[in-house]
């Protein structure tokens, strides 16, 4: 048995299995170091309710989904810069990368302090009545905890007087949104923890700042 062992010459099949294996491992290697985590399952379902976005953005790829949350993770196809995205804005919804200062009345104090890896984004969004028409949004990444980026936000909506609900406080994701006196959604944020970076997504309509 050992002789055979030492003597024993790869063939084609044996060759296309270890290819295949490596480039499995760059793919997984790959996606660890954009996310912090490998989700083999995300990986192969991709999700089909979440179709038609994807038809609306073919300049957009997913990298990976995150279980029990709307947020997906991004790529740019023609910059390659990723970016983490809330599908609960709407699915459909257009959205278009653009130079911060073209974004929507973004104000500096919106955006978390110490922020990085900042991608706004214009939201063009059919106006049919149903859900919240936002306009605009900002991804971003900060080398915080998610509930020091939580406590930000709960302090921005606070000081513009705005009613805080919180869709999701787990830890899978922290969602709140801000509404008017009419109880009409006028932001919403979505942030993800991973070890020690959080990232965020900050979606707003034009009566955020009214």
């Amino acid at each position: 048995m050992l002789e055979k062992l030492l003597n024993y010459k790869p063939g084609a099949a044996f060759t296309i299995i270890v290819v295949l294996v490596l480039f499995f491992g760059m793919v997984l290697f790959t996606r660890y170091r954009l996310t912090g985590r490998v989700n083999l399952r995300g990986m192969v379902d991709r999700g089909l309710g979440n179709k038609p976005f994807w038809e609306r953005n073919p300049h957009l790829e997913q990298v990976d989904s995150y279980p029990h949350t709307s947020l997906v993770l991004v790529r740019d196809r023609p910059t390659g810069r990723t970016a983490m995205v809330d599908l609960a804005v709407g699915l459909n919804a257009e959205l278009h990368p653009v130079a911060c200062d073209g974004a929507d009345g973004l104000p500096s104090e919106m955006i978390y302090s110490g922020a990085e890896e900042i991608i706004c984004f214009k939201i063009d969004k059919p106006d049919t009545g149903a859900g919240t028409l936002f306009t605009a949004g900002i991804s971003f990444a900060a080398k915080a905890k998610d509930s020091q980026v939580e406590q930000f936000y709960r302090g921005l909506f606070t000081s513009h007087r705005k009613r805080i609900t919180t869709i999701q406080n787990s830890s899978s994701a922290i969602i709140l949104e801000a509404e008017n006196e009419d109880q009409d959604t006028i932001a919403r944020i979505s942030i993800r923890g991973s070890f020690d970076t959080a990232w965020g997504f900050l979606a707003w309509t034009k009566g955020f700042r009214q």
